[in-house]
């Protein structure tokens, strides 16, 4: 029996890699950087409800898991990820913090996988 990974086609692999790190690096980092720097600190970790996150919750969720399932999952790279304290957290983490951590996660993955 052949896996799916044995089956792929490097070029479109190549290609798929070469995409996501674009997408992730040049679309969706400096959206959520705009976003992030139209927002205070306050409004960054609002919520509506103790049972809801926060922007900043969630913007420690998304390092967190590209990290996890990018740079340790398919790269081979130790995984130190905390998952429940990511929306635990309740501190008010600087925006400027946030948006280092997300930034070494896309920089690591892209980093990582440079085809």
């Amino acid at each position: 029996m052949t896996t799916p990974a044995a089956q792929a086609d490097p070029t479109i692999s190549a290609a798929f890699i070469s995409q996501a790190r674009y997408l992730l690096r040049e679309e969706y980092l400096p959206k959520l950087e705009r976003c992030l720097g139209q927002l205070t600190d306050e409004q960054v970790w609002w919520r509506a409800n103790e049972s809801s996150n926060s922007i900043g919750n969630l913007i420690l969720h998304i390092s967190g898991n590209a990290r996890q399932w990018i740079v340790s999952g398919l790269g081979g790279e130790p995984d130190d990820r905390k998952r429940d304290a990511e929306f635990a957290e309740r501190r008010m983490v600087p925006r400027g913090e946030l948006l280092a951590h997300l930034k070494k996660a896309v920089a690591d993955f892209d980093q990582h996988w440079k085809v």
